[in-house]
């Protein structure tokens, strides 16, 4: 099981702070903001814990590896980041590192939430293991749902498992070779505006670099959630890449993938192949 992260907030700054400002607001209204805050915090909890483990029969990564030094993938986002795709076919497994632990894995994936298919099984394959000529060690932190506000939160148990996850994942020594980023259709939702999409965006390399996670980092336009898309999210990446010296490079566009590629909001069988092409090509493109 995953470690269980203390809740948000018991008797911590943030209580403290959300507290304040409810007397701030004063009677009714404030206590109702508060319990609202407190709703959203424990939900998102729920789902940070609701991330896959790895399996107790979960072979290791040393017979593949055969003594090679490989590069580390790091994936980052939402629910077309972890584990929501439909699947229709078993691929073989991937070395995996969850926990500072490398072990050989099929989807559902250590380190996402959710129990189906997983566009990263289908890019390894395409991908056969290695990029740059090196043998590649997936990092998995992806939770459904999660707009880029849990991700720089500074009491956000998705930030914790963040932390968590990438704390063990330098102490490899490993090299680091990219984050490939899946998020956006949470803040499409929520109508963020574009300035503070590229804020929060910035926020978060520059608070994953203090703790020794380099990049660079490949953005997708992942906005689509039907029948919505999100143009000022989309036009925030545009901006980030556009930024030639700001560490952040053009992933896919699988805002392209509509009809039969969706199942909802998440990849049906299709669009997990379709969206898995797409990345192989902004990976091996440059």
């Amino acid at each position: 099981m995953a470690e269980r992260l203390p809740a948000v907030g018991r008797g911590g700054r943030v209580a403290a702070g959300v507290v304040a400002a409810a007397a701030l607001l004063g009677g009714a209204a404030g206590l109702k903001a508060w319990r609202h805050h407190q709703f959203l915090q424990e939900d998102l909890l729920r789902r940070v814990e609701a991330v896959q483990p790895i399996l107790a029969n979960s072979p290791g990564c040393e017979d593949w590896l055969a003594g090679r030094m490989p590069l580390i993938v790091v994936v980052m986002g939402q629910s077309n980041a972890a584990n929501h795709a439909d699947t229709r076919v078993s691929r073989p497994p991937m070395a995996v590192l969850h926990d500072g632990r490398c072990v050989m894995a099929k989807a559902p994936l250590p380190g996402g939430t959710g129990t189906g298919g997983s566009l990263w099984s289908a890019l390894n394959e395409r991908l056969q293991g290695q990029w740059r000529g090196r043998p590649i060690v997936w990092v998995v932190v992806a939770v459904e749902g999660t707009a880029l506000e849990d991700w720089i939160g500074d009491a956000s148990p998705l930030r914790r498992l963040w932390e968590r996850q990438i704390d063990a994942t330098v102490a490899t020594g490993w090299p680091i070779a990219a984050v490939l980023w899946q998020q956006g259709e949470a803040d499409a939702i929520n109508s963020t505006a574009a300035q503070d999409y590229v804020r929060g965006m910035r926020r978060l390399r520059a608070l994953t670099e203090a703790r020794g996670l380099p990049g660079p980092w490949w953005l997708a336009q992942s906005t689509y959630c039907p029948p919505a898309m999100g143009p000022a999210i989309r036009a925030a990446i545009q901006d980030l890449v556009d930024e030639p010296t700001n560490g952040f490079r053009a992933g896919p566009d699988t805002d392209r993938l509509q009809g039969a590629a969706r199942n909802g909001c998440h990849f049906s069988a299709d669009g997990v192949e379709q969206a898995a092409t797409l990345w192989h090509q902004a990976l091996t493109a440059r």
